[in-house]
């Protein structure tokens, strides 16, 4: 996850939880963690290296901006060549 997005979020946190701030390295961390886990969840159940990109980046999950999606299919197909 990009560091930006890394503040982004442990702001947040702190926004709606009372952490003191030495928890800052727990809660970093605990995010990764969860990132890693759902852009897994979402290859696992949404991506298919068997069908044409082509068809895959026309039918994005719910949860998924279509502009990111097209591009993370993209990069799974190329991963997938090597």
């Amino acid at each position: 996850m990009p560091k930006v997005f890394k503040e982004d979020m442990f702001a947040l946190v702190l926004q709606k939880f009372d952490f003191s701030p030495g928890h800052r390295r727990w809660i970093l961390k605990s995010l990764s963690k969860k990132w890693r886990n759902w852009k897994a969840t979402v290859k696992r159940d949404h991506y298919d290296s068997d069908l044409p990109i082509e068809e895959q980046i026309h039918s994005p999950p719910d949860r998924v901006q279509a502009d990111q999606w097209k591009e993370i299919v993209k990069y799974w197909h190329e991963d997938a060549k090597v």
